[in-house]
């Protein structure tokens, strides 16, 4: 109950209607549950197989599988999303590597145009 209400009521507000067939039907179920499968793979791994860590892992676990490709649709859930690639936290890390440091203490001009190189690489 606390999951359908912090992340579904809270985050996307009132549902007109929740259904849910309260069972699993190999046949009609197969193909969305062997992703719900393949999703509790991936959270028992973030969590380094502790399930008491779950709540911590959750959303990594999303965003790791919003943004890795797929075989059916050639590109990230991200990318048919948005029309972009994300940009993800090392990918700043690593663009920071590829400007040279600065020689000297920087006015905030150039520090704001420093970065602004850094973001564009």
């Amino acid at each position: 109950m606390d999951f359908i209400f912090q992340d579904i009521l809270c985050h996307y507000g009132a549902v007109a209607e929740l259904v849910t067939d309260n069972g699993y039907n190999s046949k009609a179920n197969g193909p969305v549950e062997q992703k719900h499968w393949d999703f509790w793979q991936v959270m028992f791994k973030v969590v380094d197989g502790d399930a008491s860590h779950w709540p911590k892992g959750f959303y990594s676990a999303l965003w790791s599988e919003h943004i890795t490709t797929t075989r059916t649709l050639g590109c990230s859930p991200y990318f048919a999303a948005h029309g972009v690639h994300p940009v993800l936290p090392f990918d700043i890390d690593e663009a920071t590597y590829l400007v040279p440091p600065p020689d000297s203490v920087l006015s905030d001009e150039d520090l704001l145009a420093h970065h602004g190189k850094e973001f564009a690489k």
